[in-house]
């Protein structure tokens, strides 16, 4: 279908697919070269009171569930996408950065102010804080820190969500419902599918596969949860498009898995690693804010160079970051 066409071909072309959408075994190297970096500049007291690498995982989920609970004062027609940019912003920013070295809760304020940004939806920064509880320490911290952490993300803040994909797809699944005399509620559908798509965007699932794969993934899980399943998997078939429709279906399933694959986090547990993250914190050393190059500022992936999306800052001075 057309739409589904245009959006694919928008995608294909973008900064988006061609610098961070990574296979499963170049995303893990990438991460355990950047925690191998970090470790190399602990002392070994430092290096005892630090996170193993599941447990970063863990908090690092934790950290982007709750950015995306922070989303609740944004207007619903915009939530999704907003989620979906800020949450996509700080899994890239993790890539290559402990979670050790700097505050979660204002990395989560910043990733949403400039989420809401790439939106265009007009909440000010003071409104924003007002909203989360958020204090004077915050505000300087963002103010501070944004162009650093758009550096880190080499300012590709132009994020392909799979909430615009999932219309999409409802618009077509409609049409062959229609004609084949299929009688499905799709704004119950849709509403489920949206609610999938918010566990989803928690895991590595934007930086593993395209937006249209993850919208189609859910629109399949919400499905057979309504019992018209056998109805989408037929569909999925029809629509694939130079695949065999087998092969779209696996795909699809390893997608959903990954999300069905992560256990509710426990309470008592993400507490207990919040307390570790914190002993950890203690111990690294405050920055003496006088040198723009040292080691504490956001670690930058290798990723292929493109045009800036987002403002023009290409030449601008790297500025110093606080640690937690």
């Amino acid at each position: 279908p057309q739409r589904l066409y245009l959006l694919s071909h928008m995608f294909a072309e973008s900064t988006h697919k061609r610098s961070w959408i990574f296979t499963p075994a170049d995303l893990q190297a990438r991460r355990d070269a950047a925690q191998r970096r970090f470790s190399s500049t602990l002392t070994a007291t430092q290096a005892k009171a630090q996170l193993q690498s599941t447990e970063e995982d863990a908090l690092k989920r934790h950290v982007v569930q709750e950015m995306i609970r922070m989303c609740k004062h944004i207007p619903p027609a915009a939530m999704g996408n907003v989620a979906t940019h800020a949450a996509t912003y700080l899994l890239r920013f993790y890539i290559e950065n402990s979670v050790v070295k700097y505050k979660t809760r204002q990395l989560q304020l910043l990733a949403l102010v400039l989420a809401c940004k790439a939106c265009e939806v007009n909440i000010l920064l003071e409104a924003h804080l007002r909203a989360l509880h958020g204090s004077a320490d915050d505000l300087g911290f963002i103010r501070a820190t944004e162009l650093p952490f758009l550096q880190a993300l080499h300012f590709h803040v132009v994020i392909h969500t799979p909430f615009r994909a999932l219309r999409g797809h409802i618009v077509n699944f409609n049409a062959a419902a229609a004609s084949a005399g299929v009688s499905i509620d799709w704004n119950a559908l849709s509403a489920r599918a949206e609610t999938i798509l918010l566990a989803m965007i928690t895991t590595d699932a934007m930086l593993l596969y395209s937006p249209s794969r993850i919208a189609l993934a859910a629109l399949r899980s919400a499905a057979r949860e309504a019992g018209c399943g056998q109805f989408v998997d037929a569909q999925v078939q029809s629509f694939a498009a130079g695949a065999p429709g087998t092969t779209l279906l696996a795909e699809l399933t390893a997608l959903q898995d990954l999300t069905a694959g992560v256990p509710a986090a426990d309470p008592a547990h993400i507490a207990a690693l919040q307390e570790k993250l914190a002993a950890a914190q203690a111990v690294l050393p405050r920055p003496s804010g006088t040198d723009p190059d040292e080691d504490d500022d956001f670690a930058l992936p290798a990723v292929k160079a493109e045009p800036i999306e987002f403002g023009e800052h290409s030449a601008a001075k790297r500025a110093r970051l606080p640690d937690a």
